[in-house]
């Protein structure tokens, strides 16, 4: 389970106490994705769920988080270099 942003505004907007327990607002079930998932999958988990941090596990275990701005330097740094006209 993780508590986001959205679920902390969520909690605030309903008029719930600032002291309140991460357990009750916390959203269920977390998705992640695996250290080898290819980037299609982990971006069509981003727009279908609209999160934009996602566990990324080996084994269960958590190795990091990767966003869309991951996603995208990653991608943008396996394009070929421009070429200028010169």
């Amino acid at each position: 389970m993780k508590v986001s942003e959205v679920d902390i505004m969520n909690a605030l907007l309903q008029g719930r106490s600032l002291g309140m327990l991460a357990e009750e607002v916390m959203s269920s079930p977390v998705h992640t994705v695996d250290e080898f998932d290819l980037t299609d999958e982990v971006m069509a988990l981003f727009r279908e769920h609209r999160i934009h941090h996602l566990p990324v596990v080996r084994q269960g275990k958590l190795l990091g988080i990767i966003t869309p701005s991951d996603v995208i330097r990653f991608l943008a740094s396996s394009l070929p270099e421009p070429t200028r006209a010169g």
